[in-house]
């Protein structure tokens, strides 16, 4: 594993059922509302996402979706990282939410990789209790 290599999994047990927890997490438009480290999401004519991330970056992302087996796959093919974030949900006496980050930081983020990765970490964890908590608003 080189320097700039960071890889960990975040596992959340959450209260909403694996398909409530599914309907949110795949839900493109609702990306920004969960993972306040992404700032602002645009698709783009070929697929991929152009991302804002909240610290001052872009990058390009693609998403992958297995519904079947409850999983999506944030792939980042260029910016401050690349590699990919993958949220899988499994019913293991509840809900389980289990987030695997595999990414190669930049060079110069690689020098923060141990504060980045507690930084990501949690955020993967407030994020995983904003799709747990979350409810729609009814329609007016």
């Amino acid at each position: 594993m080189s320097f700039r290599d960071l890889e960990f999994n975040i596992t959340e047990k959450v209260k909403s059922s694996v398909d409530d927890m599914w309907k949110r997490s795949e839900n493109v438009d609702l990306i920004t509302t969960f993972w306040h480290g992404i700032r602002d999401l645009k698709k783009n004519p070929d697929g991929t996402f152009s991302i804002r991330f909240a610290f001052p970056a872009n990058g390009i992302m693609k998403i992958e979706k297995d519904a079947e087996n409850h999983i999506l796959r944030e792939i980042y093919l260029s910016g401050p990282f690349k590699g990919t974030k993958e949220l899988k949900l499994t019913n293991s006496d509840g809900t389980e939410c289990v987030v695997t980050w595999k990414i190669k930081l930049s060079t110069l983020l690689a020098f923060r990789k141990e504060s980045l990765k507690k930084h990501f970490g949690e955020g993967t964890v407030s994020a995983i209790k904003r799709m747990d908590d979350y409810t729609e608003s009814p329609l007016s």
